[in-house]
């Protein structure tokens, strides 16, 4: 029996790794035709506001809502039992574009099924941006929304008690003048070692996200690719007393896809969680050009329930500043909030 486990375990991580060495080698061998899409940069958010106020991006190695865009592999951490309904809607400053104005809004709207070892996931993410006036070449146009859309099916799976994996396919649509199609997709470890101590638990993670392919809007519009990236993230909680929790998370990513764009995210932050029930979040990131500053509370009540809001601030622009909203539920058993990491 256990020799039968072991072959087990060791076929699925023979797979998890091939998935990686297939979507890293897309991403590497596709970049000389493509830059990265303006559009496009919607599926780089963090749609978790957990560790989003915490100054982490996608692909944090914990999420507490929205598994599918930041852990899928937190499920089995949080020890859901059933089904987890996420959604969140963020906002950026209003914008003025010639006469008009308007504001940029993203929505996510995710599922996470858990059944013992194994985990389902699906999601959808809608982005918009104020109107534009486009143009053809007798000189006149008309205004346009540019809209975003991604439908998203997802697998994770628990391989033992200290390793997880997961893997995600992308379908995404976008219109600026034109409708653009593309699809892609996003494979990840979780590593999550023996408690430091016996009262420290750490987890660690590592993906490759959103690799994929091109999108053209039109015959004679430009090629742009899905922003893929590597994304290193960690996280360590501590009890400070029977009702103060206190835990900290960082990360860093760096796009593979177009490799050209030398584009590269690092953040991290804490959080501070009282009676398992109130969490205060503080933290910060910085990219090439930019900083951010992020901030949140957030509120967990009736076992099952997920109330955040966060508001990140940035430093150099504040046309990048954002708000976001999200609420989440767990629609089976309750989590088991016993664990140390769970607040």
């Amino acid at each position: 029996m256990n020799t039968y486990r072991m072959m087990n375990r060791y076929r699925k991580t023979k797979a998890v790794a091939s998935l990686f060495g297939l979507l890293l080698i897309m991403s590497l061998t596709s970049n000389a035709t493509a830059q990265e899409s303006p559009t496009l940069s919607f599926v780089r958010h963090n749609y978790d506001l957990f560790s989003e106020s915490m100054g982490v991006g996608a692909g944090a190695s914990y999420g507490r809502t929205h598994y599918i865009y930041t852990s899928p592999t937190s499920i089995f951490r949080n020890d859901v039992k059933g089904i987890t309904a996420s959604w969140t809607t963020k906002y950026l400053p209003n914008e003025e574009i010639g006469f008009d104005t308007g504001r940029s809004v993203y929505n996510a709207l995710s599922l996470g099924w858990r059944i013992k070892r194994h985990a389902i996931l699906v999601g959808a993410r809608y982005a918009h941006s104020p109107k534009i006036l486009t143009s053809n070449h007798y000189g006149d146009g008309r205004m346009l929304t540019p809209r975003d859309l991604s439908v998203d099916l997802g697998y994770a799976v628990q391989i033992s008690d200290a390793w997880s994996a997961y893997a995600i396919g992308h379908f995404v649509m976008s219109q600026i003048n034109k409708i653009a199609y593309t699809g892609g997709g996003s494979i990840g470890v979780g590593y999550a070692p023996q408690a430091i101590n016996g009262v420290v638990p750490t987890h660690w993670s590592l993906a490759l996200r959103n690799v994929g392919g091109l999108v053209q809007y039109g015959k004679a519009g430009g090629k742009y690719r899905m922003p893929g990236s590597v994304t290193f993230s960690g996280d360590a909680a501590y009890q400070l007393c029977s009702d103060w929790l206190l835990q900290g998370m960082v990360s860093a990513d760096y796009v593979l896809q177009p490799l050209k764009s030398k584009v590269y995210t690092a953040g991290g932050g804490l959080s501070l969680t009282y009676h398992k029930g109130l969490s205060m979040r503080l933290g910060g990131a910085f990219t090439n050009h930019m900083s951010y500053l992020s901030m949140g509370v957030g509120y967990h009540l009736l076992e099952r329930i997920d109330l955040n809001l966060s508001y990140r601030l940035c430093t150099q622009d504040r046309a990048f500043n954002q708000f976001g909203v999200g609420l989440s539920f767990d629609l089976g058993k309750a989590r088991d909030t016993s664990k140390p990491f769970v607040y």
